[in-house]
Formats: C-alpha cells, sequence, structure tokens
C-alpha cells in the first residue's frame, strides 16, 4: 500500500473501517485493514450482514 495516505478510520460494531486515498484521488475502503470494499456505506452493509448470521 505505498503512496496511499489514511484519510478516514471509523469503528463500527467491533469492527474498524479504513479509508485511504492515492495522489490521484482514488479511495480505497478496507474493513478490518483485510477486506476492500467500494464505499463507506457499503463496508457498513457487508459488516451488518456478516453479523447477522
Amino acid at each position: 500500500m505505498s503512496g496511499l495516505f489514511e484519510t478516514k478510520l471509523l469503528k463500527y460494531k467491533k469492527h474498524i473501517i479504513q479509508v485511504f486515498e492515492d495522489m490521484f484521488g482514488q479511495r480505497y475502503v478496507y474493513i478490518d485493514g483485510k477486506t476492500q470494499t467500494y464505499s463507506i456505506n457499503n463496508a457498513k452493509r457487508m459488516i451488518s450482514l456478516c453479523c447477522q448470521q
């Protein structure tokens, strides 16, 4: 992940959502530093679906 800058760090239902941005403005969203998603809302949906099981 070289060249990426962390722009947001959120806690949601005991999980960490991190938002990184590169120098071209491209955003990358990760759940717990492992799973990449498209957006913060998508990450929250994935966490909510996981916690229902």
